[in-house]
């Protein structure tokens, strides 16, 4: 099962647990989610979330950039 598994992953890198479930059905290979996961988590074959990174502030373009006075002044 493990092979069925690794082979979909060379097809599909980003393939998931329920989806191979479901391959897995289909080949009459019968295995519960949960157990499924557990097989996957220690063989070290479940997918690894991605980041969610968003850059929001672009530095690099044309327009003027006024200096910042709140580091120049003293406070009161």
């Amino acid at each position: 099962m493990l092979g069925f598994v690794k082979e979909q992953r060379m097809m599909h890198p980003r393939i998931g647990a329920r989806k191979i479930k479901y391959l897995l059905a289909q080949n009459d290979i019968e295995i519960g989610r949960d157990r499924l996961f557990s097989l996957l988590r220690v063989n070290r074959l479940l997918v690894q979330n991605r980041r969610a990174y968003h850059r929001t502030t672009n530095s690099n373009h044309r327009f003027y950039c006024h200096p910042n006075r709140i580091k120049e002044g003293v406070p009161s």
